[in-house]
């Protein structure tokens, strides 16, 4: 395993080593840690501060996964998540809830009002919310996340995703990983994370949010996959802010 680790240290250091002299970072790069994956994560000890706050517990009428607080009532996620709400019977029975940790709900719940979907790459929605009971939109209860276009994405920089796996029953995790591969739509990192995290906010060393956990897989499905900020994602996104 230390023989293996240093292999990944000396590949990632070569790999940025390279980054520095190449002209466009967001073109395909290599992928040296492919195998090297990981299951590091912890559990958020409280799910009210920094940006904690603005990860969002989705329930679209049965199908769980996790969002972001993108402005004052809009929340950004995976595509798959709320593919469900095309039947808009559907929207009185989701709800999003920021902040949730286990069945402690400090922020409340917003029902959603209507869904955007990203259909060229099929990979991003933007949740429309209602305000709530006391007329409060979601974005003047927590903090709203910035979204911004083309952010810098290096092969074997770690980020980190916090959200709500299907197997942690309404608990907030965070998982911390390492870039694999870099594409013009996508990119992947060596996570092993389970089902139920789509649409989680990938963050990088600085607090940047820089994607969100998508459906597409790598090969063999052994990698876990972000939909990036691309200048379509962005136009999209901020068409649905007006």
């Amino acid at each position: 395993m230390k023989i293996q680790n240093l292999v990944t240290a000396l590949l990632c250091t070569a790999v940025l080593s390279t980054t520095v002299i190449v002209a466009a970072p967001q073109v395909e790069a290599a992928h040296p840690v492919r195998e090297q994956l990981t299951d590091n994560k912890a559990k958020v000890s409280d799910t009210t501060k920094g940006h904690f706050q603005s990860v969002t517990f989705i329930d679209a009428n049965g199908v769980t996964g996790t969002g972001t607080v993108i402005a004052k009532n809009k929340v950004v996620t995976s595509y798959n998540v709320v593919e469900g709400l095309k039947n808009s019977e559907n929207l009185a029975k989701t709800f999003v809830t920021p902040g949730k940790d286990g069945e402690n709900a400090p922020f409340g719940s917003f029902q959603v009002e209507s869904v955007s979907f990203e259909e060229s790459w099929k990979n991003m929605a933007v949740l429309t919310l209602q305000a709530n009971d006391n007329g409060q939109n979601i974005g003047e209860v927590v903090s709203v996340v910035p979204v911004t276009k083309n952010p810098s994405i290096l092969v074997c920089t770690e980020v980190t995703m916090p959200g709500y796996d299907a197997d942690k029953k309404g608990e907030m995790w965070e998982s911390q990983a390492t870039i694999s591969y870099n594409v013009a739509s996508n990119f992947w990192f060596n996570q092993a994370n389970k089902t139920g995290n789509y649409g989680g906010p990938i963050f990088d060393r600085s607090g940047n949010l820089i994607g969100i956990r998508s459906f597409e897989k790598y090969s063999k499905g052994v990698q876990t996959s972000a939909a990036k900020f691309t200048e379509r994602n962005y136009d999209f996104i901020s068409e649905n802010l007006k």
